[in-house]
């Protein structure tokens, strides 16, 4: 940080459209709007949408001291109230200070990590369960399977709930509902939610779904009069200083954030983490290597992460090059000077984990996918503001080692039963909305019929 006495720095500017700024970019090419503003601007720089002034920070020093350092001189972005229709006011996306930090630490316990680890047995049963579904020679819609599952899973470990047979139309509203606010942030024509558009129709009505099934566990949770030791369980058992229960607002909040947030970044991570796999046959192949040495059959436990490596490797890298969370918007609260460069009062800074991954001083050949940047003596090198996937500091995300086990433990299952081939003229490539999705692509299923402790005398299934 600067000290008071240092010049202050002008923020660049780069070239943009009269009136319309670059509203156009960020709207049709994300991606590469990213990375050109990283390149034009690699400490920061200034881009508007429409009117509206962004200040974008490259510098992963700058984002790390924003994120972390400076937490009570930044909150969450404007452009969160596009997501309030969909999470609530009372999401822990959207609060801020003192609310915000009560209500993490009400959710904390069921996150850490002796717990996380104990829902090793639920999420492979599961995994097991609907790879089991998978049939020989099958083509499937990898991104929507890996939604089905992590769906399934949040039900179960956060809400006590099986959501098999609604899964297909709560995912759609979940999709429905995140791509209305990718439109509204990055459209300068806002109309109101209760206009009959059909957009917001379509809108309404998948906003309808999700908090009429939130309210409908609460309800049911309540009705049962037990305490099944999950989030529910403990949001509802909640008393903060001065004996006070969670609001029916507050709780319906919660269930929406957890639920759709913690299924669809997982979701897409594992489609991610598919689609590279499936690019890299050596990476693949080593992987399976690993997978078979380790396991011999058996399905994985929270013990076996540790003894292997090379998945760890994997699933970081994936993160590294795609990270589900891809961009993260902050407001300054205060006057601050942060490396020289004065940052006011209301102004709105963007960040975006996926230019930060791909600074070349800390990730060299960037684009490359390469999993032995993640050994340890190659982490060890490296700042920890360099990854940031799950974000840092006070809003850093909660369920981040539940989402790493998860991950490891689903991938693990899923790579012992079946062997994913690329249908041929399917491509792989980015289609981000809130999150970086993908376009939908499709692989045929082959299973294995047999299995030796180190994946000796296997075969596919004809």
């Amino acid at each position: 940080m600067s000290t008071p006495s240092s010049s202050p720095k002008p923020i660049p500017r780069i070239r943009e459209l009269p009136l319309l700024g670059s509203i156009r970019e960020f709207s049709s090419d994300r991606l590469a709007f990213f990375m050109r503003m990283a390149r034009e601007c690699p400490d920061i720089g200034t881009f508007h949408l429409g009117p509206a002034p962004f200040h974008f920070v490259a510098s992963p020093t700058i984002a790390a001291t924003i994120l972390a350092g400076h937490g009570e001189s930044f909150a969450p972005s404007q452009l969160v109230r596009h997501l309030v229709p969909l999470f609530g006011r009372n999401s822990l996306i959207v609060l801020h200070g003192e609310p915000h930090r009560e209500q993490r630490r009400m959710m904390a316990p069921v996150f850490q990590p002796r717990r996380v680890s104990s829902l090793d047995a639920v999420i492979t049963e599961l995994g097991a369960d609907t790879v089991a579904g998978w049939k020989q020679g099958q083509s499937l819609s990898v991104p929507e399977q890996m939604m089905h599952l992590t769906l399934r899973v949040v039900g179960k470990t956060l809400f006590g709930v099986d959501f098999t047979r609604e899964a297909a139309d709560l995912s759609e509203a979940v999709s429905t509902s995140m791509k209305h606010a990718e439109h509204l942030s990055g459209s300068l024509l806002h109309l109101p939610l209760s206009w009959p558009t059909p957009r917001n129709r379509r809108a309404r009505q998948a906003l309808d779904t999700l908090s009429r099934r939130m309210k409908e566990l609460i309800a049911e949770r309540r009705q049962a009069g037990r305490d099944s030791g999950d989030l529910l369980s403990m949001m509802l058992a909640h008393r903060d200083e001065e004996g006070r229960a969670l609001s029916e607002e507050q709780l319906r909040d919660h269930c929406l954030t957890l639920f759709a947030a913690g299924h669809e970044t997982t979701a897409v991570w594992l489609s991610w983490m598919w689609g590279v796999l499936l690019q890299h046959p050596e990476v693949y192949e080593t992987l399976q290597r690993e997978v078979d040495t380790v396991l011999g059959g058996r399905r994985p436990t929270a013990e076996d992460v540790k003894q292997m490596p090379y998945m760890q490797q994997v699933l970081k890298e994936s993160l590294r090059l795609y990270p589900p969370s891809h961009m993260l918007g902050r407001t300054v609260l205060r006057d601050v000077v942060i490396e020289g460069y004065p940052l006011r009062k209301g102004e709105s800074l963007l960040l975006s984990p996926y230019t930060l991954h791909r600074r070349e001083e800390f990730f060299p050949e960037p684009e490359r996918f390469l999993p032995e940047r993640f050994t340890p003596e190659q982490e060890k090198q490296r700042p920890r503001h360099a990854f940031v996937p799950f974000g840092s500091g006070p809003n850093v995300c909660l369920g981040n080692h539940f989402a790493m086990l998860e991950a490891h433990l689903l991938m693990t299952l899923m790579m012992q039963q079946v062997r994913f081939e690329l249908l041929p003229g399917q491509r792989v490539v980015p289609a981000p909305t809130l999150t970086l999705q993908m376009n939908d692509f499709r692989a045929r299923v082959h299973r294995w019929e047999a299995r030796g402790s180190d994946g000796e005398g296997r075969s596919l299934a004809s």
